[in-house]
């Protein structure tokens, strides 16, 4: 059932995120724009034909990647078509012509005799950029009936091209004597049979342990619909088809997907820990992928806030602020505060407890009552309130301490 739990958590979790759209700006204006239309002239004209739509959407696409769409250019007039290539959004999109795929650059003129044909290509690639995309190539043309402006376009949707869902694992208080796991799907939406190898790895080995698992035929069944409900509902999910699109025909089903499970085995320092868990894929563009974790390993009692600030004291009024301590793993924990020679004067402890045994019967709480005494040495003071116990598994917690005191 929990297996089952973390599994739908995961789906909605990757079925509701948006990719950010992307527009791209002209980044390489390298002189002055060619003009936008060519003279009229007398004389036989042409005639520019092509088939299709003169906007082409090629759906989804990984990142990293390069496509291109090919018209064919005729022209059924009398004379000479002329298409003069004005400009381009970006360094990403390129032109080419002709069988050998010559490059045709912003200025260049390209003559179509009558009667003849040649392939205009547009070409692009995704590079870093993720969301919806969208680029053309501008031309003017001497067929000044039909087309005396023409440009052609391509749009779709960037996507990651392997998706880690969610891309980061938090442990936010990971008990240092117990195990802890949490899991990420990962799946590509542009290379649906992905394969990942079983053995992931981390800089901790024994101690934060990876593993990796296909999504049964059920689970795939369940996760491809979720998909596709979330990109009915959106414009576009993760890696979804852009709006306005037949999406059932559009978003290609993930026929393998993978569930990540990273467990904390108790070993860990108290503290703050960062890792990262390697996964190596048959991906031609991702062949390794990252999953960064993180948290805050927490001993046996835990004290909420982990650190005390308290600004602005009035020395003449005091003040008096709580600190819960968890305490687990013992019948009833005995606490003793130790005040720094930093504080002694400016801060006093004492501890008592809140009741036997929490709701859920896995710890007891305490509370630390830190006091800002009346009449308190004005300053800014810094320290760390020491808590001994008599617990076996905690001997001592520590509480940093800042106080700020104001009155002369």
């Amino acid at each position: 059932m929990i297996r089952w739990i973390i599994l739908a958590v995961l789906i909605v979790v990757a079925a509701a995120a948006i990719p950010l759209a992307v527009s791209y700006l002209p980044a390489d204006v390298a002189g002055p724009v060619p003009s936008s239309r060519f003279d009229e002239e007398t004389g036989p004209p042409p005639q520019l034909v092509f088939d299709g739509e003169p906007t082409h959407d090629f759906g989804l696409m990984s990142e990293q990647d390069r496509g291109d769409r090919a018209w064919t250019l005729r022209n059924e007039g009398e004379g000479t078509l002329q298409l003069r290539f004005i400009e381009k959004p970006c360094t990403c999109t390129g032109v080419t012509y002709g069988e050998d795929k010559q490059s045709l650059t912003e200025g260049q003129t390209l003559e179509i005799e009558p009667g003849e044909q040649v392939d205009l290509a547009v070409a692009w690639e995704t590079r870093d950029k993720i969301g919806e995309f969208s680029t053309y190539a501008r031309f003017a043309t001497n067929d000044y009936e039909h087309h005396p402006t023409l440009s052609f376009m391509v749009k779709g949707v960037i996507t990651p091209a392997v998706v880690v869902d969610p891309p980061r694992l938090d442990f936010p208080a990971a008990p240092s004597d117990q195990e802890s796991s949490l899991s990420a799907i990962v799946f590509s939406p542009t290379y649906p049979e992905l394969s990942i190898e079983s053995n992931p790895t981390s800089s901790r080995p024994g101690v934060v342990v990876p593993e990796v698992r296909p999504l049964t035929d059920e689970e795939l069944e369940i996760f491809n619909q979720a998909r596709l409900e979330s990109v009915l509902g959106h414009s576009h999910g993760p890696g979804g088809p852009p709006p306005g699109h037949d999406h059932e025909e559009e978003l290609p089903k993930v026929t393998a997907g993978y569930v990540v499970t990273v467990t904390l085995k108790p070993g860990l320092p108290l503290g703050r820990f960062s890792d990262l868990i390697t996964l190596m894929t048959d991906h031609p563009i991702r062949p390794m992928v990252e999953l960064p974790i993180g948290g805050q390993i927490v001993g046996p009692i835990a004290a909420m806030p982990e650190r005390l600030y308290l600004p602005g004291v009035d020395r003449k009024q005091g003040r008096t602020v709580t600190v819960m301590l968890n305490v687990r793993n013992h019948e009833r924990t005995t606490f003793t505060v130790r005040v720094p020679d930093a504080l002694q004067g400016i801060v006093e402890g004492t501890v008592e407890p809140v009741s036997e045994v929490n709701a859920s019967d896995q710890f007891r709480q305490y509370r630390l009552q830190v006091t800002i005494p009346q009449g308190a040495r004005p300053g800014i003071h810094k320290g760390v309130l020491l808590l001994e116990t008599d617990h076996p598994q905690a001997e001592e917690v520590k509480v940093p301490v800042e106080v700020l005191v104001r009155g002369g």
